[in-house]
């Protein structure tokens, strides 16, 4: 992680100096030149060009990383369904859905995504897409496990 770390912050430094040189020599210079980046303990050469995609791969990998060392509270994510599915999912929403109790993680993600791009739901559907996209994929899967366990 910090090699990663160091990386994304060298790049980042060496592409805001090219940026934001007045000096065309001096951009063309760095430009040209090959560049040396640690990256696994490994010894790689890149040209600039390939800077870019160097730092976004690195930054995604960093993102990915913190967003999974998240932990989510799924059981306050539910504290908003509780009003029509019930404390333990037993209840049908406004008498018009099914029980959600004891559903499985992928039933619940994959009625969450339909609800959201409108392939999924009953009665309740406008309803359920409005709480349904305020959910990110990370926050479906930990609540869809959660309700798996009700």
């Amino acid at each position: 992680m910090k090699i990663a770390l160091s990386v994304v912050t060298s790049l980042i430094i060496l592409l805001f100096l090219v940026a934001c040189s007045s000096d065309e020599n001096v951009a063309s210079k760095v430009v040209e030149a090959p560049v040396e980046v640690v990256v696994e303990e490994k010894l790689e050469v890149v040209e600039a060009s390939a800077l870019k995609t160097l730092v976004e791969e690195a930054t995604t990998d960093v993102v990915e990383s913190v967003i999974t060392d998240t932990k989510i509270d799924a059981k306050s994510l539910y504290a908003t369904c509780i009003s029509c599915h019930g404390v333990n999912g037993e209840k049908a929403a406004l008498g018009k859905s099914e029980v959600i109790q004891a559903w499985d993680a992928q039933r619940t993600i994959d009625a969450l995504n339909g609800y959201s791009d409108g392939t999924y739901g009953g009665a309740l559907k406008g309803m359920m897409k409005a709480q349904s996209d305020k959910l990110d994929e990370t926050q479906k899967k930990a609540i869809a496990e959660y309700i798996s366990n009700l």
